[in-house]
């Protein structure tokens, strides 16, 4: 496993299986060891005593989605197939003490049309192929009960909100591994210019802050 010391890295980010291309900045910050963080095939050493690590994914050449016949009709069957996911570890030292890990996503810049889930996979998972790829499943069974659109991202949001709240609470032993994903698709209605869609691209920003677990951050 390469571990990256600098400090401002641009790393390409590799997922298997999607439509887009996908970049990444990590921003890293010295200290202790205590955990690697890891996405795709990159991974960098985060730091104990209130380090932090700022992933800002930029994705680009998104594929766009109608909602009303990919996500709740499902028409054309195609819903799962042109997701774009990310596949994030959280990786406990060998050595380190007990830790938690906040991980916060800074929407302040964010352009309207980029929809995404964020799905806790567990941890120390075993087996790759138990990881979640049914999104069309997983995403009905969050907007289930609700009628509107509006409605429906509001609960999308509730969900990545408790999965980030899920994972804080989390306790990494040594040598532990927190598996989740980002899910995203492109939402043509929520485009502010849906014409110029195909030169639309979105950062989403995320910062992990690691402490061991007798220490507090508030989510």
């Amino acid at each position: 496993m390469k571990k990256l010391y600098v400090s401002i890295i641009v790393v390409l980010l590799i997922v298997s299986a999607i439509t887009s291309v996908t970049y990444a900045w990590f921003t890293y910050v010295e200290r202790k060891s205590l955990a690697t963080f890891e996405a795709g095939e990159l991974a960098i050493t985060m730091e104990a005593n209130d380090s932090n690590i700022v992933l800002d994914i930029l994705v680009d050449d998104l594929a766009f989605i109608d909602y009303e016949n990919e996500v709740i009709l499902d028409k054309y069957q195609t819903f799962n197939h042109i997701a774009s996911s990310v596949k994030i570890d959280i990786i406990s030292d060998i050595n380190a003490p007990l830790s938690k890990h906040l991980i916060t996503i800074d929407e302040t810049n964010l352009i309207p049309g980029l929809m995404y889930i964020i799905i806790y996979e567990g941890i120390n998972i075993e087996d790759p192929s138990m990881m979640t790829t049914d999104y069309h499943t997983y995403i009905n069974q969050i907007i289930s009960g609700y009628s509107t659109k509006e409605e429906q991202l509001l609960a999308v949001k509730a969900h990545n909100d408790q999965m980030l709240i899920l994972m804080y609470n989390q306790v990494l032993k040594a040598d532990d591994q927190m598996t989740f994903q980002i899910v995203m698709w492109g939402d043509y209605d929520s485009l502010t210019t849906p014409e110029a869609y195909l030169n639309e691209s979105f950062v989403l920003s995320l910062k992990v802050e690691s402490i061991n677990d007798k220490g507090e951050i508030t989510p």
